[in-house]
């Protein structure tokens, strides 16, 4: 599939068309990170960088959010330009039909979000009109030089779209985290162990009774602890989401609409580890949280011990596959929950 015109022309010499093809395909492998730029990269930057918690439950340390990054707008780019590579082996006819289709396909894949959104109509429909678009996009891209600029113009989204994200997302703030506050010296005159449980969601009304007491019969455990203690029965969580709430807590302080912070010591400078760490040791288990400082909670906060890489991409494709897929089809997907891991086990 012949879309440079200007090649049918006859070169003045040997040196001249060799280097008229070398640049045709330099500009097709840059066309290549562009499209998955737009294709890929944001779309997964763009949910992301306005949820760190992900991040943060994989326990994802600074470099490994740049691996991420240089995986999604450089590794997979890669892996498409390995296989033009290969088509080109063959022949430069294969090598550019390949690249027509691998253009198709990733036009066919930034176009299918934005149409589960345009699109109030079935599955069928939205991946049919997906198809259209891309189809349409890479003949135009083909045939017309026009085209062809425009997506070279796009290019610097390669740069621009990964730096978006690491720095002017609230991510920016787990890979480049300010140091933590020196906190000031606490007395404990009375350093009794203490246990501190999160049960994530749990309606408390169904503990009750008919007279609002926790049922010693259907929960005699809770029902005991209660008697034992001072139970709060009127108490609220301070925000729907786990994150914010667990961090209120631990800290006193009431999460602020104007500003958004993320669940780790760095943010959270003054809460009970770091003003307990001199007098306490900790045994700590987080799971959308890290506000536990590293140097407190080093066994639990390793990410070489407790991160497994092939459980994030794991997640991190269930969660793309969310992206694009139009709903009906979606629901067929493993469901994203609040605790932003996990999700991915079916496909491992």
């Amino acid at each position: 599939m012949n879309y440079d015109k200007g090649s049918s022309k006859k070169a003045t010499s040997s040196g001249e068309s060799y280097m008229t093809g070398n640049r045709t395909v330099f500009i097709d492998f840059l066309h290549l990170f562009a499209l998955v730029g737009f294709a890929v990269a944001q779309p997964l930057y763009d949910l992301l960088g306005q949820n760190p918690e992900f991040f943060v439950s994989h326990k994802a340390s600074p470099e490994f959010i740049i691996g991420m990054v240089l995986v999604l707008s450089m590794g997979v780019a890669l892996g498409l330009v390995l296989l033009e590579l290969a088509a080109w082996l063959v022949g430069e006819r294969v090598r550019r039909s390949m690249h027509w289709v691998l253009v198709f396909g990733l036009a066919f894949l930034t176009v299918l979000p934005p149409a589960k959104g345009l699109i109030d109509g079935t599955d069928l429909l939205i991946v049919g009109f997906a198809l259209l678009v891309g189809f349409f996009f890479s003949v135009l891209y083909v045939r017309w030089q026009t085209v062809r600029l425009f997506v070279t113009v796009l290019s610097p989204a390669v740069v621009a779209f990964p730096l978006w994200f690491l720095l002017f997302t609230p991510v920016g703030r787990l890979v480049m985290p300010d140091a933590l506050e020196a906190q000031e010296d606490i007395a404990i005159n009375n350093p009794v162990p203490v246990v501190f449980v999160v049960l994530d969601e749990i309606n408390t009304t169904a503990l009750l009774d008919a007279k609002g007491r926790i049922d010693p019969v259907r929960f005699p455990n809770f029902a005991s602890l209660a008697s034992q203690s001072q139970w709060f029965q009127n108490a609220t969580a301070t925000y729907v989401e786990t994150a914010v709430a667990v961090s209120a807590i631990l800290t006193g302080r009431q999460p602020r609409a104007d500003v958004r912070l993320n669940p780790t010591a760095t943010d959270h400078p003054q809460n009970l580890f770091t003003m307990l760490g001199d007098h306490y040791r900790f045994n700590v288990i987080e799971s959308v949280t890290r506000l536990c400082p590293q140097e407190l909670c080093k066994e639990e906060n390793d990410a070489g011990a407790s991160f497994r890489y092939n459980s994030f991409f794991a997640d991190l494709m269930v969660i793309f596959l969310h992206i694009i897929s139009p709903p009906q089809l979606g629901k067929k997907l493993p469901p994203l929950h609040a605790q932003w891991t996990g999700f991915g086990e079916e496909i491992l």
